[in-house]
Order: structure tokens, then sequence, then C-alpha cells
């Protein structure tokens, strides 16, 4: 099993992120392994298979389809240990896994250059982007036709896994609790159809050693103002990795959905997904879904649900949101128990900067998915799909699948302006697609390009956030916002950011 890279840096923020010291760094990159594409049971088996057809296909949704009855397959190499060991024999060409059925054949590499160093590698000799040997970007220019280099992201919408838990199902009261939360916003503005050839192809720009995407004009990166244009989430207050704990203890496990849920040690123990020795820290959502969904037909006219059961669902609910929409992320159909932590107390829930964690957990998902053998993506795509339609105009002017919405205007969020229409399940159309729009992205000036599509909506300036250089917290790491490197995108000249 081969390592792709394992490199931490430090950014002069030391003291300030030793104050939590119980999150892992953004800028600390985790090993990866050949047979890892970034999906851990989301895309392949699971809860949501309500999006698919009969056979199989993805919907015009953009969701990815899995099956409630079957069991969560963590991965490929665990699937193939519990295959019977074959004799000995001779060894040949052996196909890539499905994981990585992208990446071109060997016959379709330009050779390396001398000493083995990779092309296209920055000349000062990748000391920023150090993951560029192990990036797809690499496989692309190395790859003698890029047209042979093509990968398109496997992708779970939020949007459909919200459909299945309506807001309109639930009784006042729960309602109430929610849109108090500050993460309702999130919901109502990620309703977009999965656009795969943008997404795809401007995850090939990105790098997560400087959190922004690389452009022949210049750096460009998603700021905590996107979030509150785009998502109508708020950029400031505490952060969700504060004082989060990654790997809660049983005891506080049982404290928690004791508390937020009413259930008893035998119910949460239930309610876990089993392992292949012990149970998983995880719920499956679809559990949750049925078990507190529908509170308004419980409820009556005559508030039957006691007040206990109102915050129940709420939080089951909130929780729900959490891992859908919010932090989604390779679990797919399964939510960490760990979130538990920012939803107690319930009346807290709305003190926290969910743009800015939002963001944090995109990038670091972006981060992900610029590696070579990634096949999925997860985070809030509709985040990224709209501020890509906002910022780079011109590559969306001609597209018939992807219309405004006539009901739009600048008083609402940006992430209901656009309707994509565009199919789903075309896999050589959308390869098209994508090889069209990277060749426009290599041609394009920084003149096509609207670095501040957001000035004449805005009221009074920009936030003061815009400056801030630091990181941006969610609740397993952060990401680096450094305004130097995007000073376009705050209505300046770019100078070197160093």
């Amino acid at each position: 099993m081969s390592v792709y890279y394992e490199e931490k840096y430090r950014v002069s923020i030391e003291e300030e992120v030793a104050e939590h010291d119980e999150i892992a760094l953004g800028g600390e990159y985790v090993a990866y392994d050949d047979d890892d594409d970034g999906n851990d049971g989301g895309d392949g088996e699971g809860d949501e298979d309500d999006d698919n057809d009969e056979n199989g296909k993805e919907r015009n949704d953009g969701s990815s389809g899995d099956d409630d009855d079957e069991e969560i397959q963590e991965d490929e190499e665990d699937a193939a240990q519990t295959q019977p060991q074959s004799q000995p024999h001779p060894k040949k060409k052996v196909p890539n896994a499905p994981s990585a059925r992208h990446i071109p054949p060997t016959h379709l590499h330009l050779t390396r250059l001398p000493g083995g160093k990779s092309r296209g590698k920055p000349k000062y000799g990748g000391k920023v982007l150090f993951g560029y040997d192990s990036s797809w970007a690499r496989t692309i220019y190395e790859t003698i036709d890029h047209k042979n280099a093509t990968r398109l992201f496997r992708h779970q919408s939020s949007y459909a896994k919200m459909k299945k838990w309506p807001m309109e199902g639930e009784c006042a009261r729960v309602r109430d609790i929610v849109e108090n939360s500050g993460s309702d916003a999130s919901i109502q503005n990620s309703v977009i159809a999965y656009d795969k050839a943008a997404i795809s192809c401007f995850t090939e720009r990105f790098y997560g050693e400087v959190d922004a995407f690389q452009f022949p004009f210049g750096e460009m990166a998603l700021i905590p103002e996107d979030a509150e244009q785009i998502l109508e989430l708020q950029v400031e207050g505490k952060s969700t990795g504060y004082k989060f704990k990654k790997n809660l203890d049983w005891k506080k496990i049982y404290e928690l959905t004791e508390k937020l849920f009413g259930w008893d040690e035998k119910t949460t123990y239930d309610l876990f997904v089993k392992g292949k020795k012990y149970p998983k820290k995880e719920f499956k959502l679809k559990e949750i879904r049925k078990m507190h969904a529908g509170s308004l037909e419980k409820d009556g006219d005559n508030e039957l649900l006691s007040e206990k059961e109102v915050r129940a669902t709420a939080a089951a609910y909130l929780l729900y949101v959490l891992a859908s929409v919010i932090f989604p992320d390779s679990k797919g159909n399964r939510v960490s128990i760990n979130l538990l932590q920012l939803l107690d107390p319930l009346e807290e829930v709305s003190k926290y900067s969910w743009g800015t964690a939002i963001i944090a957990h995109l990038n670091a998902q972006l981060a992900n998915a610029s590696r070579e053998r990634t096949s999925q993506m997860n985070g809030n795509l509709s985040l990224l799909q709209v501020w890509i339609y906002e910022h780079f105009p011109s590559l969306i002017k001609d597209d018939g699948d992807i219309q405004l919405e006539p009901t739009w205007n600048n008083t609402k969020p940006r992430g209901t302006r656009y309707k994509y229409s565009g199919s789903q399940d075309k896999e050589e159309t959308q390869k098209l697609k994508l090889l069209a729009m990277r060749q426009k992205l290599d041609n394009m000036t920084g003149k096509e390009v609207n670095f501040d599509p957001y000035k004449e909506d805005r009221v009074g300036g920009l936030i003061d956030l815009a400056y801030y250089h630091g990181p941006l917290f969610y609740p397993y790491g952060y990401s680096m916002n450094n305004p130097n490197r995007v000073m376009h995108q705050l209505g300046y000249i770019q100078d070197s950011p160093d």
C-alpha cells in the first residue's frame, strides 16, 4: 500500500491554534491509500436510495443512489479481503480499481523527466504546492492528450436528502427552533441540481496547500462573503471548532443522546452503525428520520407533543442538516455522533459562525478531491457551483443547461438565482463539456472574470472579516483565509501574496 504524502506545516498563529488542541489542522495532510477514492460508503451502499431509477442511474437532481437494505462497505480494500485466496499465477496487468478508473493508462502518459521529476512542477520546486506530485493536475499535465484525462465526480445531493425530510411536515414549535438556529438558510439556498462538469473542472485547479484555485490570471478562493451572499449564512460568531472533541467517549455520548433525544443507553446502542467487531460512533440518517419526522401529524391541533418531544425532533432535524447540507462528507448516509456537541444546548446553535465553517469544510473536501485517485466529491457543492456561475459568467453564457430563475431579485440570496437542468447520466456529454470548460479556463484572462459580483448589491462596504488573515475553523480542522492571495476579489490590484 503506497502513501502519496504526509506533510505538515504550521502557520504563524500557532499560539491561537494551540487553543484548539482537540482539532486536526486543516493544513495537515493525511496519507492517502491507493484504494482510497474518498468514498466511505456514501455513494455505493447505504441510506438514500429513493433518487435512483430501476437501473441504478443517477437522476437529474444530481444525487447518487444508495440502498438502505445493503450493508455499508467501507472501501474496496476491505471488500478484497473477503475474497478467497487464489493459487499463485503469473503476473498480468491489473486494471485500475473502480475508484481510479479515470486515470489514463501508462501508454498515454509522457515520460517522466530525468530523475523521475514530475512535469509541470512549479519552477521553485514545489515548496509551496508540495502536493503537486500526487495531484490530478499533474496527471492531466503528463497525459499526452489532455482529452484522455477526464474525471467526473460522484456526489450525493444535499437537496435530494432534504426533500426526504421536508420542514412542511413538522409542527410550528419544531419549525421555530430550526428557523432560529441560524443554519436553516443553508437548506433553503442549497437547492440547485448538481453541475458535474463545472464542479469537476474547477476542482482540478484547487490546491489545499494554499486553499485556493490556480488560474492563468492568478489565484481565487472561496471567502466568507461568498457563504453570506450565496447561502445567507452568518460569518461571525462562535467557532464550530471551539472545544470540539473529535472522539467523544461513550459516557459523554450517552449523556448527549439522553439530553437531546431522551434515549436510554440501550436505545442509543441499538442505533449505532454496526462495525465488524464493535459499533461505530455513527447513526444512519434514515433511522434518525424515521424516528422523528412528521411532528405536524403527531402534534395535531391540540399540541399533543410534549416540549421534550418537540426539542428532540428539532435536534434530530438539525443533526440531519449538519450531515446533509453543512458538513456532508464521504459517510454519505451516516452522521458522526461527535456533531451532537454542536447542538447542546439548542439555544446556542444560532451563535455559531456557520458561514465560515461551511467554507472551511468545503475547502478540506476540495483538497481531498484534488488528489489523483479521488473519484467522489463532498461538501456543500451548491455553494461552489453558484460561486462558479457568479464569478465566471463567460463560462455559462451560452450554456442552455443553466438558466436564471425568473422570480429571483437582488433581495434574495444568490443560491436561488440559478437553475441547472443538465443530464446527470450522459457521461460522454459531460466529459465533452468538462474539456471545453477546461480549455476556456486555460485561455481566460482576468478581463473575463467578475472578481466581485456582489459589489452593486452590497449594502455599505466590505465586512471586516474580508480582511481577516487566519484560520477558518470547522469541527475537524481548519482552512486558511488569506486575503493577500485574492486581492482582486476584494476590489484591489493583486500583488505578490508573499
